[in-house]
């Protein structure tokens, strides 16, 4: 995710949550296997359009990560105190992060 914009103090949209050092937003999702990074490779990802097909789980329409790729302002029905975040699309946190994240 070489380039990956990160929402921290200094950017539109801070809330007054540093997640400076969480998951990056608008990025575009890539279509394939990630570039190498700083230090190793990435995370490992499955394809944009594997992504695409999960109606849970949605992109915007340029094809980036979003905050409400993961969240969904209009629904908290997920949300366990120390287990899954506020706002989660799905019940589990695998369920989200599986959509996007490959086990290698």
């Amino acid at each position: 995710m070489t380039g990956a914009q990160r929402l921290g103090p200094l950017r539109p949209g801070f809330i007054g949550t540093d997640l400076s050092g969480s998951h990056p937003v608008s990025f575009v999702m890539p279509d394939g296997e990630p570039e190498e990074v700083a230090g190793g490779r990435d995370i490992g990802l499955l394809p944009r359009s594997s992504v695409e097909q999960d109606s849970d789980v949605n992109l915007d329409g340029a094809g980036k990560m979003q905050c409400t790729t993961c969240h969904d302002a209009h629904s908290d029905r997920h949300y366990v105190a120390g287990k899954v975040p506020r706002f989660w699309v799905k019940p589990t946190v695998d369920e989200v992060c599986l959509t996007c994240h490959a086990l290698k």
